[in-house]
Formats: C-alpha cells, sequence, structure tokens
C-alpha cells in the first residue's frame, strides 16, 4: 500500500509493494472558514446534462458516457482553473 501525500507517494512499512492499493487523507474543512471554496463538479455538470441521450440509455448502455459531454468537463475545469489562477487561489478537485 502507498500513501498519497501533496508531494510524494510513500510506501507504507509492512505492506504489499506492488499490490495498486493507495491511502489518501481526506480534506478536512472548518465551514466556518471563509477562505475555502468547494465546488462540486457534479452540481456543474447536471446544468449541461444532455436528456436526450439520457432517455436512450436503456437502448444503448455505452451512450451514457455521454449524458454529461467531455467537452463540457474540460470547459468546467479550464474555468475553475482559470479563476484560481486569476485570483491567485488554490484549487482541489475531489
Amino acid at each position: 500500500m502507498k500513501k498519497i501525500l501533496k508531494d510524494s507517494i510513500i510506501n507504507i512499512e509492512n505492506t504489499e509493494l506492488f499490490d495498486n492499493s493507495f491511502l489518501f487523507d481526506y480534506l478536512e474543512i472548518n465551514p466556518e472558514n471563509s477562505e475555502i471554496t468547494i465546488i462540486h463538479i457534479s452540481d456543474l455538470l447536471e446544468e449541461r446534462k444532455n436528456e436526450e441521450i439520457l432517455k436512450r440509455v436503456n437502448e444503448k448502455p455505452a451512450m451514457y458516457s455521454n449524458v454529461y459531454s467531455p467537452e463540457d468537463e474540460l470547459e468546467i475545469f479550464k474555468e475553475l482553473f482559470d479563476n484560481a489562477i486569476k485570483n491567485n487561489k488554490k484549487i482541489h478537485i475531489i
């Protein structure tokens, strides 16, 4: 098992070296801290959901990957990163 840190990945003692298991810490915040803003990508994508494709998913399950367009997802990421850079903010994708 490996532990994922902000600037490195370390092997955890007494675990298999090549087991493909990773240990992550979750972001812990104080909701009253106004310096941190949490943005859920799922909420932003929901506005752009393609309802027509969603209706046809039962017929063709492989189409589900297009319910939320990869182009829309990339555009949202770009907007978030541009905003973070412009305002000198850190961004954490969860």
